[in-house]
């Protein structure tokens, strides 16, 4: 029915999900784009870009001249790894203006090639993994299976890949299934979407010769927000373009700021209070949900809802979200990267859920993969940290499973886990 009330021309989704979709014209976009050969795209953007944006643009788009920029591009989902997923709508301007702050913070050469790996079905896989490398000079590689880090050290020799945008979790996989050599010419990785834990980081850079850094992105805003880049050094300059642990400045045209929850007031830096943002690539509005849209776009802002912090040199900080537990506020994010790295290795996927118990009690539970840590030894140690009680989970409330379900792009999928795993309470 929304296909058909919006005229949606075109569908950007797994086989899976098509499957589902009754609609007499529907494209695995992934799979089909996957399928052309890397040689053959570069032929393609010779002969659309040789001029520039503009007349690409004229050339894609013969009526493009009376588009309405402000008009629906695409309808992308949100991740829905911790609530249902919502249709974000996306304007053609929206789309273009991610694409250029990227590129201007960026400024990638001539000869640079991208590995995509995040699903174009998702905000971030459709505006860089898609429409940035189309609407640039940039050489882009589409891999299927991020997962498979043989395949994807092939390809990035074999491509020459120079930058890597990847989630934590395929980061991960690289590190231990992809040979030294063959990601010898990446100069830049980006870990996009999950939270990278300093020990990844450190251990993929030893490992490659480059370490990830950090950005902020949200589908609602188009979806990059914050991003870290390359320092720039010269003859008497120096910028500091990343910071670990931070997810970078705000791209160019994004107005960042840090206001308390309940007032609204903006924070001074060094304080942590609610995100909001001022984007050009914002979005016009969920769809089919005036209601919900009004309570996330307030005055020309979005209202993130997460929960970070600006420093003196305007580097991001993302403190996650928090939930009440015995009247404390708890920020998940970092209850759940404490329990990672007391894991003492980085192949434990554990993940925090906070829920009510058959009292009402609202309780913290540790979903964690196979035997890879001790909960008596967790709570012990967090314990010792001397955060308040409501912080650290109790041991009875860690749960065991083979594995945590992931979502395409590499996220641990939250609700999937609250839809299988039985809570001890």
């Amino acid at each position: 029915a929304l296909l058909s009330r919006h005229r949606v021309p075109l569908v950007l989704a797994s086989a899976a999900h098509l499957a589902r979709v009754q609609a007499a014209a529907a494209l695995d976009v992934d799979a089909a784009l996957a399928a052309v050969p890397p040689a053959a795209i570069r032929r393609w953007q010779e002969r659309m870009f040789w001029s520039g944006n503009a007349r690409a643009l004229r050339l894609a788009f013969p009526d493009a001249a009376a588009r309405d920029l402000d008009a629906p591009a695409a309808v992308v989902f949100s991740s829905g790894v911790t609530e249902s997923p919502k249709g974000v709508v996306l304007s053609h301007f929206a789309v273009a203006s991610n694409v250029t702050g990227v590129l201007e913070v960026l400024d990638p050469p001539a000869d640079d090639v991208l590995l995509a790996a995040s699903p174009m079905a998702h905000a971030f896989g459709f505006t860089v993994g898609l429409w940035l490398p189309l609407l640039s000079h940039l050489g882009v590689v589409w891999h299927p299976r991020p997962g498979d880090g043989p395949s994807v050290g092939e390809a990035v020799r074999r491509h020459g890949v120079t930058l890597l945008a990847a989630s934590p979790h395929h980061l991960g996989l690289w590190l231990t299934r992809t040979r030294r050599s063959d990601l010898g010419s990446v100069r830049f990785a980006l870990s996009v979407g999950a939270r990278l834990l300093p020990a990844l980081r450190t251990a993929f850079g030893e490992r490659f010769g480059v370490a990830p850094v950090e950005c902020y992105v949200a589908s609602e805003c188009g979806p990059v927000m914050a991003l870290n880049t390359p320092d720039v050094r010269a003859l008497g300059v120096f910028h500091q373009g990343t910071k670990p642990g931070t997810v970078g400045h705000p791209l160019p045209g994004v107005t960042l700021e840090v206001v308390e929850p309940s007032t609204g007031v903006p924070l001074p830096p060094g304080l942590t209070g609610v995100l909001r943002v001022r984007s050009p690539s914002r979005m016009a509005g969920y769809l089919d949900d005036a209601e919900l849209s009004a309570s996330v776009l307030r005055d020309g802002w979005y209202v993130s809802g997460d929960l970070g912090s600006l420093d003196e040199d305007g580097f991001v900080t993302l403190a996650g979200r928090q939930v009440l537990v015995d009247g404390e506020r708890v920020p998940l994010q970092q209850v759940e990267q404490a329990i990672r790295e007391l894991a003492g290795t980085l192949d434990c996927p554990a993940a925090v859920l906070a829920s009510p118990d058959r009292k009402g009690r609202t309780r913290l539970a540790v979903v964690h993969a196979g035997d890879c840590l001790s909960p008596r030894q967790v709570v012990k140690s967090l314990a010792g940290r001397g955060w308040p009680r409501a912080w650290i989970p109790q041991v009875r409330d860690f749960v065991a499973v083979d594995e945590l379900p992931m979502t395409g792009a590499g996220l641990v999928d939250y609700q999937a886990l609250r839809r299988t795993v039985s809570l001890p309470y």
